[in-house]
């Protein structure tokens, strides 16, 4: 099984490129995989998949790279960049959305908010839900609609030899258990999350925060 077109193998143009952009501040880690892939679609990630078994590489994932640790970034094997799975599907009158675990969830409210819809998306602009739902979903919405997890009605998942699972709490109901808390250890690959949708709340906030303009050389390191 080839690797889908847009990878980059250690040594090559673009591939510190491709490791460090998957970290969402300048705190990359000094980890180095065999290769970067930067899937396109679900069929770009099977073939990654079955690349990486084949060989018997182990495979980092990213999303958005909103991880502390960078724990995606390891040596040796296999990043596979989600980022690019950006897709969303909404149905606003069956309240339900596929989103792809690439879609940053500030953009996924942006969506909703003119349908006049809801998800309890994270509150950091920025993050994507791929790591976020997998990790329980935990954010200044949880109070009032529980950790985002528990509206994930099923995924679309490719499993460590290369097949395409759709999985709910009757479809492979052990999967779709570990699926809403596991975060970076679960067992396959999530394409796509089938989410819950609600009415959109009478009033929804933003924050901005200001730096006074001397502190930048400090700031801007910490903040990328």
């Amino acid at each position: 099984m080839d690797l889908p077109q847009r990878h980059f193998f250690r040594g090559d143009d673009g591939y510190e490129q491709a490791r460090s952009q998957t970290v969402w501040n300048a705190r990359t880690p000094q980890r180095y995989p065999d290769v970067v892939v930067q899937a396109a679609d679900a069929d770009e990630v099977v073939a990654t998949v079955r690349y990486a078994a084949e060989r018997d590489l182990q495979i980092g994932i990213r999303s958005g790279g909103h991880s502390w640790a960078g724990n995606h970034v390891r040596d040796g094997g296999v990043l596979l960049d989600l980022h690019g799975l950006d897709g969303c599907t909404i149905d606003a009158e069956a309240g339900t959305a596929i989103v792809g675990p690439g879609m940053g969830g500030s953009v996924l409210a942006g969506m909703l908010w003119d349908r006049g819809l809801f998800f309890p998306v994270g509150h950091c602009k920025g993050v994507c839900i791929g790591g976020y739902l997998l990790q329980g979903g935990y954010g200044w919405n949880s109070r009032v609609l529980g950790p985002a997890c528990e509206s994930v009605l099923g995924l679309d998942v490719v499993t460590a030899d290369g097949e395409r699972l759709y999985i709910d709490a009757e479809n492979h109901p052990d999967l779709y258990w570990a699926a809403r808390g596991s975060g970076p250890g679960f067992f396959a690959v999530v394409t796509a999350f089938h989410l819950k949708l609600y009415r959109r709340p009478q009033v929804c906030g933003s924050s901005l925060y200001v730096y006074p303009t001397e502190l930048a050389e400090e700031i801007y390191p910490w903040a990328r």
